[in-house]
C-alpha cells in the first residue's frame, strides 16, 4: 500500500489496532539481532563478510505487523528483523532496511545504487506487489518493463557488489489473498477502502468479468516470477531464488495483519523468514 492511502487509513483502522503481533523489517542500518521470537540469546557467528542489506516494498518495511501501532514496524522484518531469525540474524551479521513502502519494480534501480553504497556482503529482494496491485488490472506493470527493471538492478549490485550474494523472493500469491479474506467481513470492509484494487475490488463478487480479473493478476505476477527467475539466472552463481516459495506458501488468515488485511503479521512474518531461509542459502 502506498503512503498516501495509508495516511487516508489512518483514522479509520485505528478502531482496528487490536491486531495480532505482526513482524516488521528493520528500520535501524544497524541494528543487531536480540533474543525474541525466535531469535538466539547471542548473535551468531557470521556466515558472511559483511552487512545484510534488505530491498524491496512494504512487505519487508513490515507495515502493519505490530500490534501497537499502524504503518513500519521494521524490528521483525522477514529479511532484517531482531525479533525474529531473519535472514539478518540467520547470517549473523547487522542488517541494513532499504524497502520503502509503496515501492514498485521501477524503483528498485534507486534502491540497488544504495545498496552498493553501504558494502553489503548479502542483500535480499523482495518487490513486485505494488506493480500488480494498481487501481485497475490494466494499470499493472508489463513483465516486460519488470524485467527490465530486475536486470537494470541486478546489474548494478554486480558492477558496485559483485562479491555480494543475493536471495531474490518470489512475489505473492495476491490470489491466495483473496481466496483467505473474501469470506471474512472486516476484511473486506478494509478492502474497500482501496486496497489492492486490482485483485480486491468487489471481494466478494462470482461474477465472471470479476474472476477474470483477479485470474488476470495472479497470471501477471507469475510473470514477475518468471522474469525474476530468468534475471537471476542470467546473474551468476551469486543470486539465488527462492524457486517460488513465497508465491506457493498457502499462508492462512494469521499469517495476515488484522489491521488492514494485506500486509503480513508477525506469524507471517516469521513464516516469510523461515520459508525463504530453507529456499536459499544453506548457511
Amino acid at each position: 500500500m502506498r503512503r498516501p492511502l495509508l495516511a487516508a487509513l489512518l483514522p479509520l483502522l485505528l478502531a482496528g489496532c487490536t491486531a495480532t503481533p505482526a513482524a516488521n523489517p528493520a528500520a535501524d542500518p544497524a541494528a543487531t539481532p536480540p533474543a525474541t521470537t525466535g531469535a538466539s540469546e547471542a548473535p551468531r557467528p557470521a556466515k558472511v563478510p559483511g552487512p545484510v542489506v534488505a530491498l524491496g516494498d512494504s512487505i519487508t518495511r513490515g507495515v502493519n505487523a505490530c500490534a501497537d501501532k499502524i504503518g513500519d514496524c521494521p524490528e521483525t522484518s522477514w529479511a532484517t528483523g531482531t525479533t525474529l531469525d531473519s535472514h539478518a540474524h540467520k547470517v549473523g551479521q547487522p542488517g541494513t532496511n532499504l524497502a520503502n513502502s509503496g515501492a514498485r519494480v521501477a524503483d528498485l534501480p534507486g534502491q540497488a545504487e544504495s545498496a552498493v553504497a553501504a558494502h553489503p556482503a548479502y542483500i535480499t529482494i523482495l518487490i513486485g506487489a505494488n506493480d500488480a496491485c494498481r487501481q485497475s488490472a490494466d494499470r499493472m506493470t508489463s513483465a516486460t518493463a519488470f524485467r527490465a527493471d530486475i536486470t537494470k538492478s541486478l546489474k548494478l549490485i554486480k558492477q558496485g557488489a559483485p562479491d555480494a550474494r543475493l536471495l531474490v523472493a518470489s512475489v505473492p500469491d495476491l490470489y491466495q489473498l483473496w481466496s483467505v479474506g473474501h469470506t471474512e467481513q472486516r476484511a473486506t470492509q478494509r478492502w474497500g477502502l482501496g486496497i489492492c484494487p486490482s485483485m480486491l475490488a468487489n471481494p466478494t463478487s462470482t461474477a465472471a468479468e470479476d474472476e477474470q480479473r483477479r485470474q488476470s493478476v495472479r497470471t501477471r505476477v507469475i510473470a514477475y516470477n518468471d522474469a525474476i527467475a530468468a534475471a537471476c539466472k542470467d546473474y551468476g552463481p551469486n543470486c539465488r531464488t527462492d524457486g517460488g516459495a513465497v508465491f506457493r506458501f498457502p499462508f492462512r488468515p494469521e499469517h495476515v495483519s488484522s489491521i488492514d488485511y494485506f500486509h503480513p503479521s508477525a506469524l507471517g512474518q516469521a513464516e516469510l523468514a523461515r520459508v525463504t531461509n530453507e529456499a536459499g542459502y544453506r548457511w
